[in-house]
C-alpha cells in the first residue's frame, strides 16, 4: 500500500503529533496551576 518514504513520513507525523498535544496538554495545565495559585 504504502512505499517505504511514505511511512516514514507518516511514522514522523504522529510522533510531530504526539509532541505537540502533550505540549498543549502541558500548557493548558500550568494554566491552571498557576490560576489556582493567583
Amino acid at each position: 500500500m504504502f512505499e517505504l518514504h511514505c511511512r516514514g513520513t507518516v511514522s514522523v507525523l504522529q510522533i510531530w503529533l504526539f509532541f505537540e498535544l502533550i505540549r498543549t496538554l502541558r500548557e493548558k495545565l500550568w494554566r491552571r496551576i498557576l490560576r489556582r495559585c493567583e
